[in-house]
């Protein structure tokens, strides 16, 4: 799994559940990558997972799924208190 510059720089600073929310969405991303739903007019590769923590905040994780090099490119994390 690798993260675009602009995803790595969402997650300093998010509230601790926020993070452990977000890191058990990775690891099923990781385990799961097709299990995602597909972004909205972009090639099926292009996927997305909503995320909440037990306080009611939000989040969204848009990733790309590279079958060829077994890689999943994590290019936005997006989260909302």
């Amino acid at each position: 799994m690798e993260f675009a510059a602009t995803a790595a720089a969402q997650i300093p600073g998010l509230p601790e559940l926020a993070f452990v929310a977000i890191v058990s969405a990775l690891a099923g991303i990781r385990t799961n990558p097709w299990h995602g739903l597909p972004v909205y007019g972009a090639p099926p590769e292009y996927r997305m997972v909503t995320v909440s923590d037990t306080r009611g905040g939000e989040g969204l994780i848009t990733y790309r799924v590279d079958q060829e090099r077994a890689l999943i490119h994590v290019f936005d994390i997006t989260w909302l208190d």
